[in-house]
């Protein structure tokens, strides 16, 4: 700068740029393109302690991991063990509540068919002597109805040979002297 000179200053932050990259092939890399001398032992130099650095961190992280699972694992077994005690006797009280619901459930639906049965035994008997009164009224009323229709019949057959009596008579009687007409005409002739 005193003598009129540009200078350039670049700042890198590598951090964790090179933790995922093999080291010695990134040298060889960096060698074979033409890096040299200084500038290659300041990268190696930087990389070595890099990883020096990183090495217990990454120790650090994995035994921490390691120390959270156990203590997670810890912490839910009591809250496990605690839940499968509470759920059985959950379970085992559920059932004795359900328990006497269901006898009286039997219980109460058996007692329904048994009244049900009870109401319905006299309405069916009632129903047949209805039905059989009613066919004996049927029968009852119908009998005049018939012996009537007979005997109407029977009258009617009787005024009719009343009637076609005497004019079958008087037809054989009319008959008769015609053909005593006839004879003497023809006796005659």
């Amino acid at each position: 700068m005193d003598r009129n000179k540009c200078g350039l200053l670049i700042l890198l932050d590598l951090s964790g740029a090179f933790d995922t990259v093999v080291h010695e092939l990134l040298l060889n890399d960096l060698r074979s393109i033409g890096v040299e001398d200084q500038a290659l032992q300041y990268l190696k130099h930087y990389l070595d302690r890099q990883q020096t650095y990183n090495q217990p961190k990454q120790e650090h992280k994995q035994t921490f991991n390691q120390h959270k699972q156990d203590r997670q694992q810890t912490y839910n077994q009591p809250k496990q063990d605690h839940k499968q005690t509470f759920n059985q006797p959950k379970q085992e009280r559920q059932q004795t509540y359900n328990q006497p619901k269901q006898e009286h459930k039997q219980t109460f639906n058996q007692h329904k068919q048994e009244r049900q049965q009870t109401y319905n035994q006299p309405k069916q008997e009632h129903k047949q002597t209805f039905n059989q009164h009613k066919q004996e009224r049927r029968q009852t009323y119908n009998q005049p109805k018939q012996d009537h229709k007979q005997t109407f019949n029977q009258h009617k057959q009787e005024r009719r040979q009343t009637y076609n009596q005497p004019k079958q008579d008087h037809k054989q009687t009319f008959n008769q002297p015609k053909q005593e007409r006839q004879q003497t005409f023809n006796q005659h002739k």
